[in-house]
């Protein structure tokens, strides 16, 4: 992974803590720093990443916002190296027009499209035709 700078990562509801810690987790490793938006629609779950973060994270380089799709909005007005998000149809179009007129990477899971399965289904494809294709 190279540093793409600093990268926005809009959590989800279903699986909360994943769906932010692993997008965080590839940004540090690749040198990245972070800003995280949880969803609003799990405060319990947030509560536990806010603890963490003051716990262990360097405010310098990594912090938490909380707010509904207003502040998602208001986040996306700012200048991202790359955003990570996932979350419904509805957000993720507003998300990926507001990117697109400011030439913003993006990378957006959506349970209606599945992005990620299908990316993870390919990379395993290729590993097991390359492995298959080593052995004999």
């Amino acid at each position: 992974p190279e540093p793409r700078g600093v990268v926005m990562i809009f959590g989800a509801w279903n699986y909360p803590l994943q769906l932010t810690m692993i997008p965080l987790i590839g940004a540090i490793a690749a040198g990245c720093c972070a800003v995280i938006k949880p969803s609003e629609l799990v405060p319990h779950s947030t509560a536990v990443i806010v603890k963490y973060f003051r716990e262990f994270m360097d405010p310098d380089c990594y912090r938490i916002l909380q707010g509904g799709p207003d502040i998602a909005m208001k986040l996306m007005e700012q200048r991202w190296d790359h955003v990570f998000f996932t979350g419904s149809s509805a957000i993720g179009k507003k998300v990926a027009a507001k990117a697109a007129a400011n030439l913003i990477s993006t990378l957006w899971n959506s349970a209606e499209s599945r992005p990620l399965s299908s990316t993870i289904q390919l990379m395993l494809t290729l590993l097991l035709d390359a492995f298959v294709g080593a052995s004999f």
